[in-house]
């Protein structure tokens, strides 16, 4: 009797699922790279691209994004107390998550201080009170929108404008996802024993 009780008891290990592993995926999105801004001219400014996670999560802890690419800085001339001035500004991206209840948005103040490759990356922060459920079934939107601009009114777009070009967009999912087990029958494991 003990041994068909060990049986039992290892039989329902093995029909149990893995435990979840805390992990960071790595998630591409290639929808969300190409041209920004040419000249100062959006081509688009944005654009929004469906994700895919490889596994589904169990709990997601935070998600961050991570962007590669290569930028131009836009000139403007700004109207100081000493007349017109030349101004150099930087390209700014920002992303976003939409769930039901509030969103999700990551910033960067500029992309780079000078001309050429550029990488960084952002965590998302909640705003509204938003959960990570909605990316509990494996999929959510992501939008991305670039733009180059003063905050002052007195300050004009000149040539040369902005450029902006992303050649790397990456989703970093922080998060446990269960190891799935080996499907095995009563009749293999019995088998094993006898």
């Amino acid at each position: 009797m003990r041994r068909i009780g060990r049986i039992s008891v290892f039989a329902l290990l093995l029909l149990a699922p893995g435990p979840a592993a805390a992990t960071v995926i790595e998630v591409p999105i290639p929808g969300l790279t190409g041209v920004y801004l040419e000249n100062g001219l959006p081509e688009p400014s944005s654009k929004t691209a469906t994700v895919q996670l490889p596994a589904l999560p169990s709990v997601i802890h935070g998600v961050s994004l991570r962007v590669h690419g290569t930028t131009a800085l836009g000139l403007f001339s700004c109207d100081t107390q000493y007349g017109m001035r030349p101004y150099w500004l930087q390209t700014q991206t920002n992303a976003s998550l939409n769930p039901t209840t509030g969103y999700w948005f990551t910033n960067r103040n500029g992309d780079s201080d000078t001309a050429g490759e550029f990488g960084w990356t952002e965590p998302f922060v909640g705003y509204g009170g938003p959960t990570w459920s909605f990316l509990l079934d494996g999929t959510g939107d992501v939008t991305i929108a670039t733009f180059c601009g003063s905050p002052i009114p007195e300050c004009y777009k000149q040539d040369p404008g902005a450029n902006l070009t992303l050649d790397a967009v990456t989703l970093l999912v922080d998060g446990e996802f269960p190891t799935p087990a080996a499907v095995s029958t009563w009749g293999r494991i019995k088998a094993q024993y006898r």
